[in-house]
Order: C-alpha cells, then structure tokens, then sequence
C-alpha cells in the first residue's frame, strides 16, 4: 500500500499529466493501467493548434474558457500512446482530453475530435460534476440518427449497450458546431 500511494505522489509531482483510457496499447513507457505521460504537450488556445484552426476560433476559443473553469486540460499526445484507430480520448480520472498527434495537421477532423471528447466530458458532469467515477448519456436513443447508432455499434461491438449508446451520442455532437460546447458551458453553471 505505501508503495502505491508514493507512485502516486510521484507521478502527481512529475508535472506530466499520463493519457489513460481503455483504447491505448501498452506500451514501453507506460505505468500500470496504461497510464501513458511522456511527451504530453499542454495546450491551452486555438492558436497553439495551428493557423488552420482560424475557421472553428470562436467555438475553440468558448471551449478553452470553459475548460479552463471547470478544470479540464487539452493535451496533444505521442501517436505510439494510441490504439490503432484511435484520434482522441476523454480521461475520466484526470477530466482531460488528449489528442493523438498524427490527426492535429487535419483542422477539420480534429476539431471534430475534440467535439466528440467534450461531449464525454459533458456525460461525465451529467451525473453531478467531473469528479466522479460514471457517466450517462444525455440524449434518448430516439433522438439520435440512425447513422451514428449503427457507427457506435459496428466500432464498439464488444462494449456494452450503454457505451455504445454513449459513443452514437459523441459521434453525433461531434458534426454540431457549438453544441458540445454549450452543453459544457451549460456543466460549469450547473445547469446539466
């Protein structure tokens, strides 16, 4: 027991703030659970981006003031911390977003990406703020298009119904502009 309360004290004092989520391989320089910090780069507006991310400032810009409030950081992550396919992860434990690095030259997409990890942030404080262990789904499965239930089922096909329920759900906000943000904004006034 002292010995993972010291991990932990080390890792909390070692600045670097590790990507985790269920998605990620193990790999070399990653900690129990997958637990992936090295080479994290903070990033904390839409200029940091890049130039191409002019056209999305004013929902980026509504995201980093929000996140900022509700403590929630946004970082760019090593491709190798990443599973095959995956472009972003929500860190429930930490309530941070981490990008995989290979998307950030395709503003579009990314931006996409960062929509969809908001919306797992918003699931997070549907429950009563991010610091907890659960989330929930905010939209009825009648509300969602049939597109993104057939999405999140054919990509989380050995998840549970309520995670791919989840996922349909962030697929779709994922193509709202401001939607995922003001679902945010709407956490940080209690009002989810």
């Amino acid at each position: 027991m002292r010995s993972l309360v010291l991990l932990l004290i080390a890792i909390s004092l070692s600045g670097d703030t590790p990507v985790y989520s269920r998605h990620i391989r193990r790999h070399k320089e990653c900690l129990m659970h997958m637990e992936c910090k090295k080479g994290n780069k903070l990033i904390q507006s839409w200029e940091e981006l890049g130039k191409g991310y002019w056209k999305w400032k004013k929902e980026l810009t509504r995201f980093f003031t929000v996140a900022d409030e509700l403590g929630i950081k946004l970082y760019i992550s090593k491709e190798k911390h990443f599973g095959e396919n995956n472009q972003g992860v929500y860190n429930r434990v930490y309530n941070n977003i981490y990008l995989n690095e290979k998307i950030i030259p395709y503003p579009r997409g990314t931006v996409r990406v960062i929509r969809h990890e908001i919306w797992h942030a918003v699931q997070d404080c549907s429950v009563g703020g991010l610091y907890n262990n659960s989330d929930k789904p905010i939209f009825s499965k009648d509300e969602l298009p049939q597109w993104s239930k057939e999405a999140a089922e054919d990509l989380y096909k050995n998840t549970s119904d309520e995670t791919k329920h989840e996922e349909a759900e962030a697929m779709y906000v994922s193509l709202k502009r401001y939607k995922a943000v003001e679902f945010l904004e709407k956490c940080a006034e209690g009002k989810l």
